[in-house]
């Protein structure tokens, strides 16, 4: 058995097998990005092939729970809401947002984000073009091309996967063969403007 990502995702990971806690041990999600995952957890283990994201999830919630920490979901933090606390320090950890790009057209009802998509707020047809050809974009790509959809990638820049944080070489090799094995279309370094 191979465990140096494993290790490396929970240090203490000898120790829980041994001590029979394996339940305790932080999933390692194999992503090649150095232990720092963050934004939208939840519709980012909706793919198919992101099981190892809804562990991880899972085991958050699990860990949570042994120490004494308040959880208010649902709640909007206003002022008033963080006087009543007495914090004495505001935090702000969000996540991120999807940033919308002035398209003409992007407001009609075959739109929608990347969230909207990955939380099935609306049915997604047989033809999916995915304007951005970022890792979320792709990796929606993907799970819409293993479902048998038509898929096209429209990335304003000269390639795929090149815009942000670099995404490891083994994650890029993976998704091109994917893509072209699936015949997916990708127009590179295309104009939308106009496209909607």
């Amino acid at each position: 058995m191979v465990i140096g990502r494993s290790s490396i995702a929970d240090t203490d990971y000898a120790n829980k097998v041994l001590q029979e806690k394996e339940a305790d041990i932080r999933p390692c999600l194999a992503c090649n990005q150095g232990c720092i995952l963050g934004g939208n957890l939840i519709p980012a283990g909706t793919h198919g092939f992101k099981e190892e994201v809804q562990r991880l999830n899972q085991w958050y919630q699990r860990e949570l729970k042994k120490y004494p920490i308040d959880v208010h979901m649902n709640e909007e933090a206003g002022p008033e809401k963080v006087k009543e606390m007495g914090a004495d320090a505001v935090i702000l950890a969000v996540g991120s947002s999807a940033v919308v790009p002035p398209i003409r057209g992007v407001e009609s009802k075959c739109c929608m984000s990347c969230t909207e998509a990955l939380d099935n707020v609306k049915p997604v047809g047989d033809k999916v073009v995915i304007v951005g050809g970022g890792l979320v974009g792709c990796e929606m790509a993907l799970e819409y091309l293993q479902e048998g959809k038509k898929v096209t990638i429209v990335e304003a820049l000269d390639h795929i996967l090149s815009a942000g944080a670099p995404v490891s070489l083994q994650n890029v090799q993976m998704l091109k063969e994917a893509f072209e094995y699936d015949q997916a279309e990708i127009l590179e370094a295309y104009e939308v403007a106009h496209s909607i």
